[in-house]
């Protein structure tokens, strides 16, 4: 799936695209930045702005359950999904895109995947991130683009710059995989599979 063909792919509010052309690198190399650079700093994040969201809710009492409460519940879903997602990624997916690369450049057959083509986990990856899109859409919608609200500014301040940086930051991650990595591991398993 191409930006093409997601608009969402391409949206990436404030942020930009890297200044690496990853369509020229290794794959092991886009992977490596990815699991370094992107999972990383989710494995940091997701947890930091879940806990934010769930001491504000509290602190700031009955009133912020009404709004904050359903953005806890996006924001908690999103994080679970994720968390499961990376997982996949890294003990399923990328080792075999790795070991594929690696037989091509050795000029030897690469095993085929347990799971039939490399088509099949990356089809429920992008499932994975058109989710990962819609609950960033929501939680854009639920802090009306990250606009802080008339009480309670300072509260909220560092919560949604968060929120802001880790949707950027996401765009980028997910950029990576579905327009870089995802359609050059669907070319190389048909050159290097025979």
């Amino acid at each position: 799936m191409t930006s093409d063909t997601n608009p969402r792919a391409g949206q990436t509010g404030t942020s930009s695209l890297p200044a690496t052309d990853w369509s020229k690198k290794p794959l092991y190399e886009l992977i490596e930045h990815i699991v370094e650079r992107h999972h990383e700093y989710l494995r940091e994040e997701l947890p930091a702005i879940e806990e934010k969201l769930e001491l504000m809710t509290v602190r700031l009492g009955e009133g912020a359950r009404g709004t904050l409460g359903p953005l806890l519940d996006v924001f908690s879903g999103m994080k679970n999904e994720l968390d499961d997602h990376m997982r996949k990624e890294e003990m399923i997916l990328f080792p075999f895109i790795e070991r594929t690369e690696r037989s091509f450049e050795e000029g030897v057959p690469a095993d085929p995947p347990p799971f039939g083509t490399v088509r099949n986990p990356i089809q429920t990856m992008l499932i994975d991130h058109d989710s990962t899109f819609d609950a960033l859409k929501q939680i854009r919608q639920m802090t009306n683009g990250y606009t802080l609200p008339g009480e309670d500014r300072e509260a909220h301040e560092a919560l949604y710059k968060g929120l802001e940086e880790l949707e950027s930051d996401l765009r980028i991650h997910i950029h990576l995989e579905n327009d870089i990595l995802f359609p050059r591991a669907l070319a190389l398993e048909k050159d290097a599979i025979r």
